[in-house]
């Protein structure tokens, strides 16, 4: 029998999904928290012990999911890496490739999170559980690696997460300037000398 804290966390997440998908199809801004519930299957009540608003929970999607993004893709590359034989710039390399394959096969999620595209390594940092910061450390290790100074292994993590995100974002949504086809070889380019 689920604990309260599984069943407290079922909901939640319940509230997460129902609220990606209906803001993926119809924008925040046109989908009203009732409709959001009734999706989830939850009392309104219930809706407001976990979130504020539609904006809190918005950033809390934000968190949610690229927070399992980030997650799978750390676990692959530990999985490809088990030796630790990977030289941390084809780390990188495949970490790049593999957020933007991943955003590449979903579009929806980047109509989703693009408004907030800004704010959202901050989103992560400042209120992600204990597993997502040790993720992220995971990575300013890779750029420590590189020879970068651990002091701005963050700030430098902030500036790539910031430029891919933005630039396939853009590649992949409006295909403006350029498609991701045709972009991608540059972004590799630009996170090795940023980092390099």
């Amino acid at each position: 029998m689920p604990s309260v804290e599984e069943n407290k966390l079922k909901k939640r997440n319940k509230i997460l999904e129902a609220a990606y998908n209906l803001f993926a199809k119809n924008g925040i801004n046109t989908t009203p928290i009732d409709e959001v519930v009734k999706c989830a299957g939850v009392a309104k009540g219930t809706f407001y012990l976990y979130f504020h608003d539609k904006y809190d929970l918005m950033d809390q999607i934000i968190l949610y999911k690229s927070a399992a993004i980030i997650k799978s893709v750390i676990e692959q590359m530990k999985n490809i890496n088990t030796d630790n034989k990977m030289e941390a710039v084809d780390q990188l390399t495949f970490f790049v490739d593999a957020i933007i394959d991943y955003m590449i096969e979903n579009k929806e999620m980047l109509s989703v999170i693009s408004e907030k595209s800004s704010i959202l390594y901050s989103l992560i940092i400042d209120n992600g559980d204990d597993n997502i910061k040790l993720d992220f450390d995971y990575l300013t290790d890779i750029i420590v690696k590189l020879g970068n100074p651990p002091e701005n292994a963050k700030k430098l993590l902030l500036l790539v997460s910031t430029m891919i995100f933005t630039t396939a974002s853009n590649a992949i949504l409006s295909r403006s300037p350029f498609t991701i086809e045709e972009i991608r070889p540059e972004i590799h380019l630009a996170v090795k000398k940023m980092l390099a």
